[in-house]
């Protein structure tokens, strides 16, 4: 038979764990401190494990999926994101540095709307460079 109970005769606390007529004493500043390493390395563990390595920086998504995500398939014709938008330049056609993309994107204009507070300046900074590369390096 086994049991727990906690030793309050001695000056620190200490857990004791009955089992068949033996008393083991456990003291209660290692359980707390194995609890908490135990808690540290599940957060460890976890935190690690909630990206894949793409080889890449997985906090920023790539410059297809802002493409995507963003909705500039509906506007923009663009093969490498798959998108066939009527309304937009087709970005085919186009010959842009990283550095327009980036202004058109951040500031809008010609009746594209700004996504600088729509976008963080990594999703923009990856979405610009897929643009301007021709969707290439993705």
């Amino acid at each position: 038979m086994c049991g727990f109970d906690w030793d309050t005769s001695r000056s620190a606390h200490v857990l004791v764990i009955q089992r068949v007529g033996a008393r083991i004493p456990v003291v209660a500043s290692y359980v707390r401190k194995f609890t908490v390493l135990v808690a540290m390395l599940v957060l460890a563990l976890g935190a690690t494990a909630c990206g894949g390595d793409d080889g890449g920086d997985s906090t920023v998504a790539s410059g297809i999926d802002v493409f995507k995500d963003a909705g500039c398939g509906n506007c923009h014709t663009f093969s490498a994101a798959d998108a066939n938008g009527p309304v937009g330049p087709n970005l085919d056609n186009l010959d842009l540095t990283v550095e327009r993309v980036s202004e058109q994107v951040t500031n809008g204009g010609g009746g594209m709307p700004p996504y600088s507070g729509k976008l963080s300046e990594a999703e923009i900074q990856a979405v610009s460079e897929f643009v301007a590369n021709g969707g290439g390096s993705q």
